[in-house]
């Protein structure tokens, strides 16, 4: 270990830094290793992920046999790991064992001064920290070679696990990690499977096939197991590694004629393989053992003073560390077992319990659930302990209680399953139920199943005369008919709510329903009055509950209020330095319009970063909260737009159209959803895909559809026009565009018709009319410091920000445009329209790639060892291609599209 990693952290075990030694009886699984040594050479990032048993570290223990030669470094995770510096130690101690020089510079900076209470605190230390220790990969590793980061499921504390996702993200092509998992780690998952640099084994991949299960009990341990037997083994395991070594040793001990009638046992049985393994255990311990060991099956967690509340019995403490010390499947929660005093039974083992504990105690059950519930401070335990005691009343009671706090953390499964368990008896006497039923519903984008509880909790708080309950559901009913586009009765029912006295998230829910209904219908003046009211009850409140009510709201379209894009970025910006890593869907909502507003002020790279946050923390949200994380997609996908990056854009289009077609939204979202995808097909040229969007965008017109939805349909228009040369009448249909744009001053989220007018102006070779109605433009984006509404129309955005520097209009700031964008004032873009590039052979890309570099045709020809004609041809052909009259501008267009 290196000198400093010893005086820094003295607590790091070698042993974490190489793998466990292979034992002798292991079964040759050929397919897996095969599997695992070409992924682990040729992919980026390996994922195996299953349960416990399953094999894990077994399989990766074969790798640097398998690999001989192969650089590998080892690091077996724990707990300890959870901490960002003793990961960071551990991290640079194990890449030392390759290249003892590696991480020194990352090394003098550690420990950083981090709280794991508020990781924002050290997120960006610990982020520089990793960038210094990619460049020192880069530069001390130069050769291949493969991490292996063994059961990384003990990570789950966010700086740790941020400092590994960029890591991951940025490393250097040398290198190629393989993780080991009992559960998916909140990693870039789905962005690296997108990008194709993931590859993953799981469950089904590790069960043992029935040629593995003959190998391991005839051959490795000469077992002489009948093909029938065996094939009842592997039905009975399901291939489970750890069943079937708990199955093979019990065989091995017994004597060869017992063997068969034990396995036609296993297979007549109704029971786990384990349940039957612990029915033999539990009939072994004292009969006092036997009835604690079934009485407190009932309890997750076992602590003396629960465990006496339930059995009645004074020495629990005892009890439990003699069971404890002779194995019998109890587990010690605590770091000193015997010291402790929390256990719990091994999960198989203690399903087992609770069955035997039906089947012999059956009229004990709901007074032991009685019993435990009295002590429990955790109020899911309570909740489980009095439905399984029909403690109906209590349970609701607690449900009540909790009910708002668990729904606005996201837990809506847990909350709706708890009040599902309940009798249809209890649930009409409490009209809160049926309430929080609706507000689980709407949360998960079902309006009609919101509608229907909300307005049986109405009914019951009128009938009961609950009238803080009635506004609630008055206020949640308004936030429904709003999703629906219903404005009329939206704004009905918010006003009847507001007449009832309201907790603070139910007001600030209902003048944020009323504010969104005000910006649709384009009364701005009543928008933000009802906005600035909930952001003043969310500053006095300081409740996390009421500012979730806020954020689920307070979308991108809030940012077009006068002021608003200030006032919001603002008030984002504090409340996450508040807020740390914690309230999950409250960082959703900070993470959606955030990415939207570094878009508008012209920071594409943190609109994606931030955005494929957003995306991050949904995906961990599971289906909850569908209406978050849209904006997100969508703005991630702009920005790539913005930048040339189609393929990437591509994916998070996807996966924003995935979301809208999951809810059911009219034709004004729709549009919303279709109109970047006609954009971006556009930009590349895709025209017969924009002709299907189009299609699809006419087809959802309605007779009275908004001028939102209008704008956006004619600006598509305006593409198919403009590429079927008929420029003027593209200039017509944007310039209605443009008026109706004034109308409904939402679509200017996505686009900006007088722009686009102009560069069509510019393919119409009128470049003075463009000025004319491109420089009001660039000089309002100057001023309310939103160049996103120019960068966002991508390359077409280059020639007329060329233009207005020959023309020495706002120079410095076109320039600072460009830059963004990634083109030279010098290098002037042709307006022309977007095509689709035929794809260049590989001889023409690298040709391309050193005309880039700014190679003559006689440096290209002695680098590829070619003759100068060939040189001269290739680029020729590649002018052709690109539809360049010359060098520099084929160059500039292979940028565009991510050629060079």
């Amino acid at each position: 270990m290196d000198l400093l990693i010893a005086q820094k952290a003295p607590w790091l075990v070698q042993t974490k830094l190489h793998p466990p030694q292979v034992r002798g009886e292991i079964v040759p699984r050929q397919r897996l290793s095969a599997w695992l040594c070409q992924t682990a050479t040729t992919m980026p990032i390996t994922l195996i992920s299953a349960p416990a048993g399953y094999g894990k570290t077994t399989l990766l223990v074969t790798l640097p046999h398998n690999l001989p030669d192969q650089k590998l470094a080892w690091l077996a995770l724990d707990e300890e790991e959870n901490d960002a510096n003793n990961f960071l130690f551990a991290l640079i101690a194990a890449l030392q064992t390759i290249e003892p020089t590696c991480g020194r510079v990352a090394l003098d900076l550690l420990p950083v001064l981090v709280d794991q209470d508020r990781p924002q605190n050290g997120r960006s230390e610990v982020r520089r920290l990793v960038g210094l220790l990619i460049n020192d990969i880069q530069e001390t590793i130069p050769a291949p070679f493969i991490l292996i980061l063994d059961d990384l499921h003990f990570i789950t504390q966010t700086l740790p696990l941020m400092a590994l996702d960029y890591l991951v993200e940025r490393m250097p092509q040398q290198m190629h990690v393989v993780f080991a998992t009992r559960r998916d780690p909140p990693l870039s998952l789905s962005r690296f499977r997108a990008r194709r640099r993931l590859a993953e084994l799981r469950l089904v991949d590790l069960r043992f096939t029935a040629e593995e299960i003959e190998i391991l009990l005839n051959e490795a341990m000469q077992l002489n197991v009948s093909t029938t037997a065996l094939q009842i083994l592997q039905t009975r395991t399901e291939g489970w590694a750890a069943g079937l070594s708990l199955l093979a040793n019990s065989l091995e001990r017994m004597p060869q004629d017992k063997r068969a009638s034990f396995i036609d046992h296993v297979a007549q049985t109704h029971q786990h393989i384990f349940d039957y393994l612990s029915d033999e255990v539990l009939q072994q311990q004292p009969e006092l053992y036997q009835t604690f060991l079934l009485q407190t099956s009932i309890l997750q967690l076992l602590t003396p003073d629960q465990c006496t509340a339930v059995t009645l019995l004074p020495n629990t403490e005892e009890i439990l560390q003699d069971l404890y010390r002779r194995n019998v499947f109890i587990l010690a929660v605590d770091s000193e077992p015997l010291d402790g005093r929390v256990y719990r039974y091994h999960a198989l083992f203690a399903e087992f319990l609770r069955h035997r504990l039906l089947r012999e105690m059956p009229d004990q059950v709901g007074e032991l659930h009685r019993r435990a519930a009295v002590l429990q401070t955790s109020p899911g335990r309570a909740i489980h302990h009095f439905t399984r005691a029909q403690m109906w009343d209590e349970a609701a009671g607690t449900i009540i209680a909790i009910g708002e706090q668990y729904m606005w953390l996201g837990l809506l499964d847990n909350l709706t399953g708890w009040i599902n368990l309940l009798p249809e008896s209890t649930r009409l006497g409490h009209p809160r139920l049926a309430y929080l039923l609706g507000m689980c519903a709407l949360q998960k984008g079902d309006t009609t199943v919101a509608r229907r509880w909300l307005e049986e909790a109405q009914a019951q708080a009128q009938a009961l005369g609950y009238r803080t309950t009635k506004g609630a559901a008055l206020a949640a009913l308004g936030s429904a008919a709003f999703v629906q586009l219903d404005f009329v009765r939206s704004v009905n029912l918010v006003s009847q709510a507001l007449a009832y006295p309201l907790m603070p998230y139910m007001h600030v829910q209902a003048l944020m329903a009323r504010a969104s209904v005000a910006l649709f219908m384009a009364d701005w003046d009543q928008a933000s009055l009802d906005m600035d009211h909930a952001m003043k009850i969310v500053a006095e409140e300081e409740d996390n509950t009421t500012l979730l009510a806020l954020m689920l709201f307070l979308g991108q379209e809030f940012t077009l209020l006068p002021g608003g894009l200030s006032r919001i970025e603002t008030f984002c910006t504090t409340i996450q330095k508040q807020l740390g890593e914690s309230m999950r869907p409250v960082q959703l909502g900070i993470a959606d319009v955030m990415a939207f507003i570094h878009l508008r002020r012209g920071r594409l790279q943190q609109a994606i970063e931030v955005g494929e946050r957003a995306l991050v923390i949904k995906e961990q949200l599971g289906g909850y909260y569908p209406f978050l994380g849209m904006n997100a997609a969508m703005t991630v996908a702009a920005a790539h737009t913005a930048l040339g990056a189609y393929e990437q854009a591509d994916h998070y289009l996807q996966l924003m159209t995935s979301a809208v077609s999951a809810l059911l939204l009219n034709q004004h979202t729709i549009a919303n959803g279709l109109f970047p995808l006609a954009r971006a097909y556009w930009l590349q040229g895709r025209i017969s895909d924009v002709e299907n969007v189009y299609a699809e965008m006419c087809s959802n017109a309605e007779s009275d559809e908004s001028p939102q939805a209008e704008v956006l349909r004619l600006v598509v228009s305006s593409f198919l026009q403009a590429n079927q040369r008929d420029l003027e009448s593209a200039v017509k249909t944007l310039a209605y565009a443009a008026e109706l744009a004034d109308q409904a001053p939402l679509s200017s989220i996505f686009v900006c018709p007088p722009s686009l007018q102009a560069y069509t102006l510019l393919l119409l070779k009128k470049p003075e009319t463009a000025l004319q109605k491109f420089v009001p433009i660039l000089n309002a984006c100057l001023e309310d410091g939103t160049p996103g509404i120019i960068l966002q129309e991508g390359h077409t955005a280059v020639p007329l920000l060329q233009l207005t520097i020959s023309r020495g209009v706002q120079v410095a700031y076109a320039q600072e445009l460009l830059d963004i964008l990634g083109y030279e004032a010098d290098v002037v873009q042709r307006p022309t329209l977007p095509y689709h590039v035929t794809p260049l052979t590989e001889r023409e890309t690298q040709v391309l790639q050193l005309m880039a570099t700014g190679a003559s045709n006689k440096s290209i020809a002695a680098e590829l060892v070619i003759s100068l004609p060939t040189v001269k041809s290739h680029v020729s052909h590649i002018l052709s291609k690109l539809q360049a009259s010359s060098r520099g501008e084929a160059v500039a267009r292979a940028r565009t599209f991510s050629l060079v």
